[in-house]
């Protein structure tokens, strides 16, 4: 699914896009760190997730992860229904950019991380169903 999401991202550098697909591809594992909700075409998180999203990366196994300079963040930001293909876009780059800043600033990740917004909905039917508009994925090369 990563893979197809990063192939659907509206990214500001194809080649960088690329390089992250190719990475991803490369990658000898993948897993998902954290989901982030949103409330419905919001693009602010609530004080009370704040903590709780700086809390996981707090955890031992995450900091472990953050320790290795070639880990990886992809942040994967998606809209709340498909429909406008442009606004959904806007939506999900802004929920991206916003938590790809908490955790550079407030989680003081300094790996490469790299925030997109799903271009549009996925094929993946249990994308309907989710309670939640953000993901954040780890790859480890």
């Amino acid at each position: 699914m990563i893979l197809e999401a990063i192939y659907r991202a509206v990214g500001d550098d194809g080649l960088a896009n690329d390089k992250l697909y190719n990475a991803v591809k490369r990658a000898r594992s993948i897993g998902l760190v954290a989901n982030v909700p949103f409330a419905p075409a919001r693009t602010n998180i609530m004080p009370e997730q704040v903590a709780q999203f700086k809390a996981g990366f707090a955890l031992p196994g995450v900091k472990r992860l953050c320790e290795d300079p070639t880990v990886r963040f992809v942040v994967l930001g998606f809209a709340d229904n498909p429909g406008d293909t442009d606004a959904n876009a806007a939506l999900a780059k802004k929920r991206a950019d916003l938590v790809h800043d908490l955790i550079r600033k407030d989680c003081g990740v300094v790996n490469v991380t790299n925030p997109l917004a799903v271009r549009d909905w996925l094929t993946d039917p249990l994308i309907h169903t989710r309670d939640y508009a953000l993901e954040v994925w780890v790859i480890l090369p």
